[in-house]
């Protein structure tokens, strides 16, 4: 069983509410790693990536495609009705009509993504991914990739795009929000939800876990795309290590995920330069570029894409 990076500790005997749903998670994503993932990114993107051993992971709320999240959103509502239909206890119904009341009200926090593919050659990310004229699909070994994210205690996982098993999730989810909602109750834990509104706790509880679940539920019409996505733990806001770029129409967040090994090198497995006019001496640059760096290891093999898409 393959046990992702940010679920090792499944295998413990008795388990919280939150543990229990990484069990089951972990039995949804059941498919074994690719030896390879690639990120697709642009010219500036390659050269920082080279240069400064780091990526940039995209605070959630500042994604190109925000129909991400309302998608989770709207499975989460389908889920929570559903259960309100059906749940005979008055105390559980009520919970669950606040979830559904006011999930749109929960505070954000702040976790950051940064994507790859097991495709390394796709029209469809050479067209949102690459500069005009220009881009690169830089592969990375999955052990490295892993490696990486365990040492900054982030999970690596694959997107869903199955229906069942993204509707499976979710009840998870709603679940382990009423399971937790209940024991802090008991127990009288209040700190977790600082000056929150009392009536929001259930909504806050459940927002907590779709904030980073929901990052890998995907629509099947990008399942093309055999996402992997590296998730931060929860960033404070006042984190230094957060930073800011500027965006098209707003100045976005993100966290320069580092891509150092334990020996603080970085290890590019392979290059492959997008459809461009210039291809023999872009392969050339590129090759150039990475055996001059002294720090980057790996086989850094530069291939040619072989997509015919004209975008100059």
């Amino acid at each position: 069983m393959i046990i992702y990076k940010g679920y090792e500790h499944l295998n413990k005997l008795s388990a919280t509410p939150d543990e229990e749903l990484e069990i089951e998670l972990n039995s949804i994503l059941k498919q074994s790693p690719p030896d390879v993932l690639f990120h697709y990114t642009t010219r500036a993107g390659l050269l920082g990536i080279v240069n400064e051993r780091a990526i940039w992971a995209t605070h959630t709320q500042y994604l190109n495609d925000r129909s991400e999240y309302s998608h989770a959103l709207d499975l989460a509502k389908n889920e929570i009705n559903m259960r309100i239909n059906s749940v005979t206890e008055v105390h559980v119904a009520e919970i669950y009509r606040n979830m559904a009341v006011h999930l749109d009200e929960i505070q954000k926090i702040n976790i950051c993504v940064v994507s790859f593919s097991e495709v390394n050659d796709l029209l469809s990310q050479w067209r949102a991914y690459g500069d005009q004229a220009s881009g690169f699909a830089i592969g990375f070994t999955y052990k490295f990739l892993f490696d990486a994210a365990e040492q900054e205690k982030c999970s690596i996982v694959p997107c869903l795009y199955n229906g069942r098993d993204q509707r499976r999730l979710i009840s998870l989810i709603v679940e382990t929000a009423l399971r937790e909602h209940l024991e802090d109750s008991e127990n009288e834990v209040v700190s977790k939800y600082d000056e929150l509104d009392p009536i929001l706790w259930p909504a806050q509880t459940l927002g907590r876990y779709l904030d980073k679940y929901a990052l890998i539920l995907k629509h099947k019409k990008f399942e093309e795309e055999k996402e992997w996505r590296i998730i931060t733990q929860p960033i404070p806001i006042y984190n230094q290590r957060l930073e800011f770029r500027e965006g098209r129409s707003m100045i976005i967040p993100y966290y320069p995920f580092p891509l150092e090994g334990p020996a603080g090198y970085l290890r590019v497995q392979e290059v492959v330069v997008g459809p461009t006019p210039n291809m023999d001496i872009s392969v050339y640059s590129v090759d150039a570029f990475l055996h001059s760096r002294a720090n980057v290891f790996g086989d850094k093999l530069v291939t040619e894409s072989e997509v015919p898409y004209r975008n100059w």
